[in-house]
């Protein structure tokens, strides 16, 4: 019985110039437009769409990232009322109560006048800050979402806030 050997391997190298060559190197180029400066852009904030509710309800803490991240707004209600983290309490939670109303006039919900209010209610500690990642050994059970603004933009808002008071 002749051994028998696959001529594939073999065949390679005079096939492969017969292939046409696809894959053109990248041409792009840094336009400097920053991520932030992209109105359209909407960041990935996780959100469950159920038929029943007109809204997405929130499955993480969107209190310190900027509120067009999430791309949609409800003018009545602010993001706590539609969010599951409050109907799930934990505790590490940075806070318990909901801020009611809309809190689109300030970038983050963090900088709401309202949001330190509900904030007091729950600090425990002499500290206002309280890790969102784990607190005592004990994890969040729901996403964790965090937004670094550019230089600029961390100004303007600091800006604003100056002018607020």
């Amino acid at each position: 019985m002749p051994h028998s050997r696959s001529l594939y391997p073999l065949q390679i190298p005079y096939l492969l110039p017969l292939l046409p060559y696809t894959y053109l190197q990248p041409t792009t180029k840094d336009i400097k437009i920053d991520f932030s400066n992209v109105t359209e852009i909407f960041g990935y904030v996780p959100q469950i769409k159920l038929s029943n509710f007109s809204f997405p309800v929130l499955a993480c803490n969107v209190d310190d990232i900027d509120q067009e991240l999430i791309g949609w707004n409800d003018h009545r209600h602010s993001y706590d009322h539609h969010n599951l983290i409050f109907d799930v309490p934990w505790p590490g939670m940075k806070r318990k109560e909901i801020i009611t109303g809309n809190t689109r006039d300030a970038a983050n919900i963090a900088d709401n006048p309202a949001y330190e209010a509900v904030t007091a209610l729950h600090t425990t500690h002499k500290s206002n800050e309280v890790s969102i990642e784990s607190k005592g050994g004990e994890t969040p059970i729901f996403s964790v979402v965090k937004h670094w603004p550019p230089e600029w933009k961390q100004q303007l808002i600091t800006h604003t806030r100056i002018e607020a008071m």
